[in-house]
């Protein structure tokens, strides 16, 4: 992506915020001892592509309590459409803890699209004993290409919650279709291309082989859990007898 054709993007409401699961969100983020506190659309001190389009940088910084937090993703120009995603999070907390994460979320994007979200939040867990977590709050969020056709809205009259973690590597496309509004696809490196499957809110579709071998029939949601941790065992399998 060249500057000439850059994603043109309103924001309001952006907050981040990491805190024990004991906390709410009206007590001082101070009380926390590894608190790196709350962040809205006015403490984005940064928040644009680099020179060559393939990365999107935000950065929001609370300078009178010396906290941070730099968001980097990839972005990808596949023509018609943009995909933007695998973002590294680097946030510094009052004392000077660093926490650095991967988010593997990728989100496709069609060029000829406007797109308006509202009222989504995401939680990650920060660590593995989900002492902390990290809580991403979208307000609205809206953002078009130049010479737009379409319209893509995903909006929600109260918070939705998506309770995830780290390096989850799912490739959503918002408005695939006008009856799929949510598209989300399991996504591997080149290494791991055997291990592909479809993801939507009610069924998971198995598609490549050998692991179609295993599901002869379609997981429902609900199992996507166990699916994964199968998934898993294969790959361990097959990267163990391929040494």
């Amino acid at each position: 992506m060249t500057k000439d054709t850059s994603m043109i993007a309103c924001y309001h409401l952006l907050f981040l915020i990491l805190l024990n699961p004991q906390d709410t969100l009206s007590k001082n983020y101070r009380t926390s001892t590894s608190h790196i506190g709350t962040f809205s659309e006015r403490d984005i001190i940064y928040f644009d592509f680099n020179s060559d389009g393939s990365q999107l940088n935000l950065k929001l910084e609370r300078s009178e309590f010396n906290t941070s937090v730099n968001l980097i993703c990839t972005s990808f120009d596949q023509g018609t459409e943009i995909v933007i995603g695998g973002c590294n999070l680097t946030s510094v907390t009052q004392e000077e803890t660093i926490y650095n994460n991967k988010i593997g979320y990728k989100f496709r994007f069609r060029r000829n699209t406007a797109y308006e979200f509202s009222k989504y939040r995401f939680v990650f867990n920060i660590d593995l004993t989900n002492s902390e977590s990290l809580e991403i709050k979208l307000g609205t969020f809206s953002f078009y290409f130049p010479d737009f056709q379409n319209t893509c809205k995903l909006k929600n009259q109260n918070y939705m919650d998506i309770k995830s973690r780290f390096n989850l590597p799912i490739l959503v496309t918002p408005c695939k279709s006008e009856e799929e509004k949510i598209s989300a696809e399991i996504y591997y490196d080149d290494s791991l291309k055997w291990r592909l499957y479809l993801l939507d809110p009610k069924i998971i579709t198995v598609l490549c082989s050998p692991v179609n071998q295993l599901f002869k029939t379609n997981a429902t949601f609900a199992n996507y859990k166990s699916t994964l941790q199968k998934l898993n065992r294969v790959r361990k399998s097959k990267a163990a007898w391929r040494r």
